[in-house]
Formats: C-alpha cells, sequence, structure tokens
C-alpha cells in the first residue's frame, strides 16, 4: 500500500537482493521512496537485525512515521515465545519495534494473529486473531477482530453483537471508518444477529461508541443476502459501504450468477450494484 502522502509504498518479498546483508532466506517487509528511489527493509528488530521468519500485510500509520505487519518471526522483540506469528508495528523513525498483538497487560497471544490496520487517527489498530487469550470470555474458537489501543494499550474484541455476544464462526477482514468510530468486517457467525440464517459470510458494521453491530449485506429492506459477501471498505465520508457478493437477492435483476460489486447506504438502508 501507499502511504498517506502517497511518496512511498509498502511491500513484501523474498528477494535477497534488494538491501545488503538480506541472508535470512524469509519474506520481508520494505519501503520504496518513490521520489528518491531509497528502499529499506523494515521487518527488523530495533537494533536493524535481521529477522528469522516470515513477514507480510504491511500497513502505513495515517502520518506514515509508523508502520504495521504480520511477522512469524520470533527474534523481533525479546520474550517472545509463543511460536505464532503476531502483529508488530515499526516506528520509521527510532527503529523501535512493539508486538500489539497482546493483551490488555501485554500478555502474548496463544494462536496466530493477522491483517493489522490502523485507526484514522493512528492511535488504534484493528486487527484479526485466532487467540483466545486477549480478552477475558474468548471461547468461541474461532478467528475474532480485535482493536488494540496503542495510548492505554487496551485490547477489546469488536466481532461481537450488539449485546457483546461472541461470534460463532470466524470473523475478519476488518477496516475503521473515516472518523474511526465504527468498524466493518466481515463474518460467518450466525448469530451476532438476529435471523441470520442463511449460513453464508455476512458484512457488519461495529459502532465502537454504542456497542451497537448491524448486518449491512442485505437488501433494501433488510433482508439477508443467499450467498457469501466479502471484501468491505467505507466511503470517504463514512455514509456508505461497498463489498462484493456472490448474492443473487441484493438487487433486482441479478441473474448473471456471478460475483458483483454492491454499494450499501448505510443512512438509507438502499443499495445499488456498480458492477
Amino acid at each position: 500500500p501507499f502511504s498517506s502522502d502517497g511518496s512511498q509504498i509498502s511491500f513484501y518479498s523474498s528477494a535477497s537482493n534488494f538491501v545488503s546483508g538480506d541472508t535470512n532466506g524469509v519474506i520481508d517487509v520494505f519501503i520504496k521512496n518513490i521520489t528518491t528511489g531509497a528502499l529499506i527493509r523494515v521487518s527488523t528488530d530495533s537494533v536493524g537485525t535481521q529477522v528469522n521468519g516470515n513477514s507480510w500485510h504491511p500497513a502505513f500509520s495515517p502520518d506514515g512515521t509508523n508502520i504495521a505487519f504480520y511477522s512469524e518471526a520470533t527474534n523481533l522483540v525479546s520474550g517472545d515465545t509463543n511460536g505464532w506469528g503476531d502483529v508488530f508495528v515499526k516506528n520509521l523513525s527510532t527503529g523501535a519495534v512493539t508486538r500489539i498483538s497482546t493483551d490488555s497487560a501485554g500478555i502474548q497471544a496463544n494462536s496466530a494473529s493477522d491483517v493489522p490496520e490502523f485507526s484514522p487517527d493512528g492511535t488504534k489498530i484493528v486487527f484479526e486473531s485466532h487467540a483466545t487469550n486477549l480478552v477475558a470470555g474468548d471461547t468461541n474458537g474461532s478467528w475474532d477482530v480485535f482493536v488494540k489501543d496503542l495510548i492505554s494499550n487496551s485490547t477489546v474484541r469488536i466481532s461481537t453483537g450488539s449485546g457483546g455476544e461472541q461470534g460463532n464462526a470466524n470473523s475478519w477482514n476488518a477496516v475503521f471508518s473515516p472518523d474511526g468510530t465504527k468498524v466493518v468486517f466481515e463474518s460467518f457467525a450466525s448469530n451476532l444477529v438476529e435471523n441470520d440464517t442463511n449460513g453464508v459470510a455476512d458484512i457488519f458494521v461495529k459502532n465502537l461508541v454504542s456497542g451497537q453491530l448491524l448486518r449491512i449485506s442485505t437488501d433494501s429492506f433488510g433482508n439477508q443476502g443467499d450467498n457469501h459477501s466479502e471484501n468491505p471498505s467505507f466511503s470517504p465520508d463514512g455514509t456508505k459501504i461497498l463489498f462484493s457478493s456472490t448474492a443473487s437477492n441484493l438487487v433486482i435483476g441479478d441473474t448473471n450468477g456471478e460475483r458483483d460489486v454492491f454499494v450499501k447506504d448505510l443512512i438509507t438502508g438502499a443499495i445499488s450494484r456498480v458492477s
């Protein structure tokens, strides 16, 4: 992805000749400055030592001073003994590395965590994890979506119903709204909202302030889709959500039997097919 000012691109590669001294034989995360052509490897520890495991899924902070990424390395930070891939944040100015896929007390996760994204103000990160010890009461054995507050270090599970009910199946692919008050994600869970009986992946929006959860992969009258919906993203003003779906009943006349792209208006509930 690009940095917010468009001057840099982050990517991951197994190439060993981008930077000198790349002898670890794993996938690393790099940043390319488009203006100067400078290329640096960022999946290193705080003193620049290369790591012993694969790293990928980089995401810039909004101000471009930090980058989050997933890594299977055990030597990015001290005390990484869980044997699972974790989510880390690298400060591009100081080189400091912080593992953020931990509970509110800093205890490491007991399973894999992945796919970080920063909030618009850069103070939080949303990620998905299969760990059961990031929050109390996580007994569903599924992938969940969590938000880590980088200031308070608190970790909150947000792939829950409006009453806090944990999902009964996997949730992932989360993105913040432009104002940072909501998170959209997809989930196979059937118990996050009432009358979820379609047995497929749906798109949900969680209000981080009120805790309210809404299913938005529905037609204009609120009827659920008859097939999977995936890959959600917010419009710049936060009033609409774009997603793809193989459902045939979200709009009238959908007879192509193919995956389509839809836009859901969060204010009116109207949905339109844009593909």
